[in-house]
């Protein structure tokens, strides 16, 4: 897989120096150094997650900030979002966390939850499993099969509904991402859907 269709790994982290975080240098290693963006700043992640809804992305972020635990909050800013953001949650300890707190991330989907004094290699395979789970879900090969196209393809009308409407590429992507526009959904539905039908017109196949 080339670098572009890598995922973004942004992590959200206010006690992060490079120099003492063997963590990023194992990122950068697997991902690219251009793929992997730290941000001390909550609000700077989220703006960046944003802005970049049409790519697939992996967030690690940490619960507490200057002793308090506004983790919570950008989690579900980042789910607002979009769902199909990934979030590996980062955490000093859970013994502390109030179950309300431990509610929303369950219910919000958090992908995992990691201690911070986790070794860096142990929570880098937890990263790749989070990448390969993005890639078995529907929308997530729906999106990798996107970004496989010819960059001058992505701008192409590829679809007209009944209604008139066109679609590029990059305006399915979006939607997928953001499911601000049924089209991302109804295009993910209909992959399924022919994919179930696939299996079933070949189900002598199944177990060969």
């Amino acid at each position: 897989m080339t670098a572009v269709n890598k995922p973004y790994i942004v992590i959200i982290d206010d006690d992060v120096h490079k120099g003492d975080y063997p963590l990023i240098d194992f990122l950068e290693g697997a991902y690219g150094e251009e793929r992997v963006k730290v941000f001390e700043e909550p609000s700077e992640g989220i703006e960046f997650i944003k802005s970049h809804l049409a790519e697939r992305i992996i967030v690690l972020l940490d619960i507490m900030f200057d002793g308090k635990a506004v983790g919570f909050g950008v989690f579900e800013q980042i789910t607002e979002e979009s769902v199909l953001v990934c979030v590996i949650v980062m955490t000093g300890s859970l013994e502390y966390t109030e179950r309300t707190d431990l509610k929303k991330l369950i219910n919000g989907h958090a992908w995992y939850l990691v201690t911070r004094d986790e070794p860096a290699k142990e929570i880098l395979k937890v990263v790749k499993k989070a990448e390969d789970h993005l890639s078995m879900r529907v929308d997530g090969a729906l999106e990798e099969w996107i970004l496989r196209q010819k960059p001058e393809d992505l701008q192409k009308q590829f679809i007209k509904t009944r209604g008139g409407k066109s679609y590029t590429l990059l305006d399915i992507l979006r939607a997928i991402r953001t499911g601000d526009d049924p089209i991302g959904q109804e295009m993910v539905n209909d992959t399924l859907s022919l994919a179930i039908t696939m299996l079933v017109e070949d189900e002598s196949r199944i177990g060969d």
